[in-house]
């Protein structure tokens, strides 16, 4: 698509259809029995979880499908190509929900963090755990980086929305870092000055 003089866009691309997809092209991935994470997915779509998990089940079926389902593991099939796509069709209040989500998911602190040393190996004994899989703390910091690289999103510079949230992230103590592990990498190619 992206090599083609004039590209034509798939079925669920199309402006009738492409709203309903933001939900998954900013999460990218999630664990859909989390309930955690079905509020999250769910604060991103301004809807009820049931919204999203049917349009799912509509485009996880169809030849060129953007979306899949693996056991419990929502997922956009080519997250590049999808956003590509479908980020025209992102307004500003989808930008507004995706920043609460980030900071919300992102931002907590690594509960093992309230266990002594010797014990933190021990973590999901204690259920001492993030209330988030890695798969959608790692797929909200994948967002962030095609968020950083489109021109303009909702209305708004990509690179400074995701600077911003990359900034508002990072600025705060060691604590917040340590649990920020998994995902440092990615947040320092959204934002790599704020970094």
């Amino acid at each position: 698509r992206r090599l083609a003089i004039v590209p034509t866009p798939p079925e669920w691309g199309i402006p009738a259809n492409a709203r309903a997809l933001i939900p998954p092209v900013l999460a990218i991935s999630w664990n859909e029995q989390s309930p955690a994470e079905q509020t999250v997915v769910a604060g991103i779509a301004g809807t009820e979880y049931a919204a999203v998990a049917a349009t799912i089940a509509r485009w996880a079926r169809v030849s060129d499908a953007p979306v899949q389902q693996n056991g419990a593991v929502c997922s956009l099939r080519a997250p590049r190509d999808a956003w590509y796509v479908l980020s025209p069709f992102i307004t500003r209040q989808d930008l507004d929900q995706y920043r609460r989500a980030v900071t919300a998911v992102l931002g907590l602190r690594d509960p093992r963090l309230y266990l002594e040393p010797a014990e933190r190996w021990l973590a999901n004994i204690h259920g001492k755990e993030f209330p988030h899989s890695s798969w959608l703390r790692r797929g909200l910091a994948e967002s962030l980086i095609f968020l950083s690289l489109t021109e303009t999103v909702g209305g708004e510079r990509g690179h400074d929305v995701a600077r911003t949230i990359v900034h508002n992230l990072l600025t705060t103590d060691w604590e917040r870092w340590y649990s920020l592990d998994h995902v440092l990498p990615m947040l320092a190619e959204a934002a790599p000055a704020i970094f």
